[in-house]
């Protein structure tokens, strides 16, 4: 995403396709998730769920 299309993406956490990248999106805004990485329900490569 370039910084152009920042008005546009507001809060990647849950439409991120990736599970963690670089973005220019309000850290302050949207919902909260740890490190701004993707929300999802796979648990399979987690050390501790």
């Amino acid at each position: 995403m370039v910084l152009s299309n920042a008005k546009t993406e507001i809060d990647l956490a849950f439409t991120r396709k990736e599970l963690k990248g670089l973005s220019y999106e309000n850290a302050f805004g949207g919902s909260t998730s740890f490190l701004r990485r993707r929300y999802t329900k796979d648990l399979s490569d987690v050390d501790i769920a």
